[in-house]
């Protein structure tokens, strides 16, 4: 089974009145909710991305839920007290999206409906791209051909 997270592809809230809950124990405790509903009382657990983080939390939290982990390309289990400390430089560099997508300017650029050329999210994450891969030392360096895609969540259970 492979369930999506509260906020990707088809999940809705039933209510407008919903606390929209985004933190990372709310989300493993989701597929806890969806485990008990299906009577799973212990499961294999595989995610990629946020499914992983979740997967991770179900299985530090809930460990007698979790027969085994496959936990890949993931966010570790969060400290949110260290995550108020910068990284260095060099580490900080590769998450520029996180900052550049959480301002209005991002917004704009993704959705391309600033008023300047340099608003195409294609172009700008194209640019960036080239800089975040493992060879990469200095400022970006235009590349027309490198491109780079959204990453999805899934965290698989199964008895």
């Amino acid at each position: 089974m492979v369930p999506c997270l509260r906020g990707h592809d088809s999940t809705r809230f039933p209510s407008s009145t919903t606390v929209r809950n985004a933190e990372q124990a709310a989300i493993a405790l989701d597929i806890i909710a969806l485990m008990d509903a299906l009577k799973i009382k212990q499961a294999v657990l595989a995610g990629f991305d946020w499914g992983a983080r979740t997967a991770d939390i179900i299985a530090a939290l809930w460990p007698h839920r979790c027969k085994a982990l496959v936990s890949t390309t993931g966010y570790p289990i969060t400290n949110r007290e260290a995550q108020k400390l910068p990284l260095p430089p060099k580490a900080e560099w590769a998450w520029w999206y996180q900052h550049y997508f959480a301002t209005e300017r991002g917004v704009l650029g993704l959705t391309e409906t600033g008023t300047t050329s340099r608003s195409s999210s294609g172009r700008t994450c194209r640019r960036r791209g080239t800089s975040t891969t493992p060879r990469s030392t200095g400022p970006p360096r235009p590349s027309p051909t490198r491109t780079t895609s959204a990453s999805s969540s899934t965290t698989t259970a199964g008895a």
